[in-house]
């Protein structure tokens, strides 16, 4: 696991988890505007050149929170997750070890599980063993992804594609097909999905189920998580507001 910070660490504290084949580091741009705040940027397991693998859902949450706590990073004004990582961000929020007062989910995870189990995860490693495949031609892979996003998140997303290996990628596929949303959470919640996402409507169904006074906001035009990419100042505005209301 990789760790990185933006802002000053005597400021309030922002957790964020980044989404699948993404680095902390993607977070860089909206931290600059958001300078009031210190950020703490996770890279999860079978990213970075540590080696370590990917382990599941409850044993990456207890590595983050372990080394947050050995940090003295224990109070967040607000845990971000964007994709996989708002499942993490979800499950992060009950961990009784820290303290944090609202969540800030943005794109749409299978927030389910679905009669069709097998043959999601069958599509899904086969989607994603061509990303990582694909992966090995660098410029190539960020050329392609330049098209979507701007900024750092190309350079970033091809080197966490081309580094994650076969066991990190089964375990992080068996955390988005097998995780089902439910009750737990206490914080307020406000969850961001664009107009053009697949999942956005059944997200949103069943957070509006468990969680009814939670906040739904679907951003018109955008795919998932490009509203978050291309549009840093609005997006830096959201979570502002959302911060002080």
């Amino acid at each position: 696991m990789n760790i990185c910070e933006f802002g000053d660490s005597r400021h309030p504290h922002i957790l964020y988890i980044p989404g699948l084949f993404m680095s902390g580091a993607c977070l860089q741009s909206i931290a600059s505007r958001m300078q009031q705040y210190h950020f703490v940027c996770v890279t999860l397991d079978g990213y970075d050149s540590s080696g370590a693998e990917f382990p599941g859902l409850e044993q990456e949450c207890t590595r983050i929170a372990r080394w947050l706590r050995e940090k003295n990073f224990i109070s967040f004004e607000l845990v971000m997750g964007m994709s996989l990582g708002t499942i993490f961000a979800m499950e992060l929020a009950k961990c009784e070890e820290l303290t944090i007062r609202k969540i800030f989910l943005d794109g749409a995870v299978n927030f389910y599980t679905s009669g069709a189990a097998f043959f999601e995860r069958m599509a899904m490693r086969h989607i994603f063993s061509g990303y990582i495949r694909k992966a090995s031609d660098r410029e190539k892979m960020i050329a392609n992804l330049e098209k979507n996003f701007i900024g750092n998140w190309p350079e970033e997303m091809q080197r966490c594609m081309s580094g994650l290996s076969e066991n990190s990628m089964k375990a992080m596929i068996e955390v988005l097909v097998n995780y089902r949303i439910g009750p737990g959470v206490e914080q307020p919640l406000y969850c961001l999905y664009g107009s053009r996402e697949t999942n956005r409507q059944v997200n949103a169904h069943l957070i509006r189920r468990y969680y009814p006074n939670a906040e739904v906001h679907i951003v018109k035009g955008y795919n998932h998580l490009v509203y978050a990419n291309q549009q840093p100042d609005a997006y830096a505005g959201l979570i502002q507001a959302f911060l002080t209301a």
